[in-house]
Order: C-alpha cells, then structure tokens, then sequence
C-alpha cells in the first residue's frame, strides 16, 4: 500500500485518475532492475603524466638550490658588512651609584 499519508490520493484526484486503482497498477508493476555499474566503460591509465614527475622534482631541486644559494651568498655579505663597522650605542650610560647600606644592627 501507499506510504505517502493522503497525498496519494490528492495526486490522483488531481489527475483525474482512481486512488484505489492507480495504488492497485503500482502495487502490480515490477520495481525497476538496478544498473550494473560493472560494466561501465572506463578508458585505459595513460602515463602522460608519469613521464613529467622526474623532469618536474629535477626543475624543483635545481630551484631550490639557485634560492639557498642567492640566500647564503646575500647573508653572508651582510654579515661581513655590520662586523666591519661598530655596533651603534642605544643607550646613554647611567651614572654608577652606590647603593645605600643598612645600619648594622648588634
């Protein structure tokens, strides 16, 4: 029977049709045969893209190494620069007091 709760019958009567006999030629109907997917065309795996790892980890690495070279060749020339000339002073130097001592308690 139907599980729809009245809307069946709504349906039917908008159409125009029996409620009794339309529940009667679904309820007869052979419920439709599921898709083998099975047998679905696939196309065969091409190595169009294996062919470019090899040549793109190599383009990587050579860009890789171009960058840690340029890094090392600019800090190493500014770490010789700032050892060349003298730290600048940031702070002026506080006159040196001497702390008060406490009496001595006998």
């Amino acid at each position: 029977m139907c599980t729809c709760a009245g809307t069946c019958d709504a349906t039917a009567e908008f159409i125009g049709e029996s409620p009794a006999e339309l529940q009667e030629l679904y309820a007869g109907s052979a419920p439709a045969a599921r898709p083998d997917l099975t047998r679905i065309a696939r196309s065969d795996p091409g190595d169009g893209g294996a062919r470019m790892v090899l040549p793109a980890l190599l383009g990587l690495l050579g860009f890789a190494l171009l960058v840690l070279l340029w890094w090392v060749l600019t800090t190493a020339g500014a770490r010789n620069r700032s050892r060349s000339r003298p730290l600048p002073r940031q702070w002026p130097a506080l006159p040196h007091r001497k702390r008060p001592q406490a009496p001595l308690m006998r």
